[in-house]
């Protein structure tokens, strides 16, 4: 049941004109058009109150039309209201108590009050007498029931249902996604959009659901040519070249990452966080004068972006302008200190120009925020080796293993040990690491060079290598 048209006459004068009188206490009778713009407005404005003021207004003007009562019940959903939203319901009923789309309403809010047998119950005796058109918005309808009782995996095969009587149905094909990824069925889903496509090879949802399932399987290849054809077929795609352009990011694919943000530039037009994914990659590739320009122009949209003034920091620190960057570092973290890649930059940073103190202080902090990932526990380690404090390395890397598992901490233990001539202990350990790892080695050399020279490393790499290639 629809019944709006699109006015000729301008949005925003509507909406002003009705503003005006409602500061005055005026309210004019209106036609039901202009009511559902004004409806429609203030809920994509997210201004649900102004939204349900209309409702009334259209209500007491129109009160026997039940679509009112309907966006009345779906609005107060919205909201959480859902005895409320039943009320609406029923006034819906007394006007069209056949009407499919005010049974499913029903039977969705029973569903949002726990009622869910009820509201199956509901979805049932419709599929029993509905009509094939009627019966794909019931399946869409029953598949929402399914996401609010959590079971994803019926959510799926449902929605796989509703999109064999239409497969270029965009809500099924929108909610699809969803329940692929809480339902794990991956593969599934993968089967499932082929066939689509082979009937359809133009539907971009379907493409961009395929390169999901994908990514979710590690074939991040797979994944990124499905979802690029996405945005090729609807070239206004936003969520395709956001999600193309991550996973490029996520494979070290900079430059592709890079092209497809400059094209999601060009149809969504000016926006920060475009201009911060483009800076990150000309950062990754070196290009720092680039990212600075785009951070520059992201800087302008919104001035209280933490990633603008970290990313900068980067651009600095690459040119070695250390106070500089740890300017930027500071407000980044100003702005957001719940980032422990910040903490990690500053405490680099600060490394540098020889601030140990500080240092070591927020290689502590960036341990604290993230203490999962084992690259900030090997730099505070390695920060610790390089000034000499192989106690306090050791400390840290006992910390560390009750927070991550690490086969680099492994071979900067042995270091320690090397450091602190205990040969027995640190040739134990390195054995342990090469058993573990032994692609990490080199890393002993970068932190003590002079292990190169000796020979019992020197044997015990040569064996080490043998093994790995005879596992490989």
């Amino acid at each position: 049941m629809n019944k709006r048209k699109t006015h000729n006459y301008p949005l925003n004068l509507i909406v002003s004109e009705f503003e005006e009188k409602m500061d005055n206490g005026v309210v004019d009778y209106m036609n039901e058009n202009t009511l559902f713009q004004l409806i429609d407005y203030y809920d994509q404005d997210f201004r649900m109150n102004h939204a349900l003021e209309v409702v009334d207004i259209a209500k007491s003007q129109y009160p026997y039309n039940p679509e009112f009562y309907i966006i009345e019940a779906r609005l107060l959903i919205k909201e959480n209201k859902f005895e409320e939203a039943q009320k609406s319901i029923e006034h819906a009923k007394m006007h069209t108590p056949y009407d499919i789309e005010v049974q499913l309403l029903s039977a969705q809010v029973l569903a949002l009050q726990c009622q869910t047998d009820e509201a199956l119950q509901i979805i049932e005796h419709i599929k029993n007498t509905s009509s094939q058109t009627d019966l794909l918005d019931t399946l869409f309808s029953e598949a929402i029931i399914y996401e609010i009782m959590k079971d994803f995996e019926k959510m799926f095969y449902t929605l796989k249902q509703a999109l064999y009587i239409n497969p270029n149905n965009h809500q099924a094909l929108e909610k699809m996604w969803v329940s692929v990824e809480l339902s794990k069925k991956y593969e599934e889903s993968i089967i499932f959009h082929e066939e689509l496509l082979e009937k359809d090879p133009y539907s971009y949802l379907a493409w961009y659901n395929l390169g999901h399932a994908y990514s979710c399987i590690g074939e991040y290849k797979k994944a990124i040519e499905s979802i690029e054809y996405s945005f090729l077929i609807n070239e206004s795609f936003e969520a395709g070249y956001r999600d193309c352009a991550e996973l490029c990011l996520h494979i070290k694919n900079y430059a592709k990452a890079l092209d497809i943000f400059e094209k999601a530039l060009e149809v969504i037009g000016e926006e920060c966080d475009i201009y911060v994914c483009i800076a990150e990659c000309h950062i990754f590739l070196g290009q720092f004068a680039k990212a600075k320009v785009q951070l520059m122009k992201a800087l302008k949209l919104d001035p209280f972006n933490d990633e603008i003034f970290y990313y900068l920091g980067e651009c600095f620190a690459s040119n070695n302008e250390w106070k500089r960057a740890i300017k930027l570092y500071l407000k980044a973290i100003e702005i957001e200190d719940r980032r422990e890649e910040y903490f990690g930059a500053l405490a680099h940073a600060y490394s540098c120009i020889k601030e140990y103190t500080k240092a070591d202080y927020y290689f502590r902090k960036a341990t604290e925020t993230g203490p999962e990932q084992d690259l900030y526990w090997s730099m505070h380690t390695k920060f610790l080796i390089d000034i000499d404090a192989i106690d306090g390395a050791l400390e840290v890397i006992e910390e560390a293993f009750h927070c991550t598992v690490s086969s680099e901490l492994e071979y900067l233990k042995a270091v320690c040990y090397f450091k602190l001539n205990k040969r027995k202990k640190a040739l134990r350990i390195l054995e342990l690491a090469l058993e573990d790892n032994f692609e990490l080695h080199d890393l002993l050399f970068e932190v003590m060079p002079s292990l190169k020279e000796d020979r019992d490393i020197y044997f015990m790499l040569k064996y080490y290598k043998a093994e790995a290639i005879s596992l490989s």
